[in-house]
């Protein structure tokens, strides 16, 4: 991943020769936000419900919001609870699990797995993110 100066002068996330597309991160990560913090659901079930209601946004990003959200969360928050000291971890964990799972859908053939094809692997698992 790289940062870019955009045409403008705008800066804009890359991976490899793809752009992220920030407003699909931007709203996935407002959805796991509200379903950890308003509703405090556990981080599996968060990163299973991205992918259900965001069928069509890459695995990726939903991994990248996981990690990212985990480091934020890391640097910045003093936890006032159980929940909330184990929400880093938690967040890394699904974030790496969910990895192992795009390598798994990768190694089967699916280059750029959705949230879709999560959610199909899953059910056809040991549903683990499903809940």
């Amino acid at each position: 991943m790289a940062a870019r100066a955009a045409p403008g002068g705008a800066w804009r996330l890359w991976v490899g020769a793809r752009e992220v597309d920030e407003d699909e991160c931007d709203r996935l990560r407002t959805f796991a936000a509200e379903m950890i913090f308003a509703h405090r659901r556990p981080v599996p079930v968060v990163a299973g419900s991205m992918a259900r209601a965001f069928p069509a946004a890459t695995g990726l990003s939903i991994c990248f919001v996981l990690a990212d959200m985990a480091a934020e969360i890391a640097r910045t928050w003093e936890p006032k609870d159980p929940y909330e000291r184990a929400l880093p971890r938690a967040l890394f964990e699904a974030s790496a699990l969910l990895a192992a799972d795009l390598f798994a859908l990768q190694e089967s053939g699916a280059e750029r797995a959705t949230g879709r094809d999560l959610v199909t692997f899953w059910g056809a698992g040991d549903g683990y993110f499903l809940g």
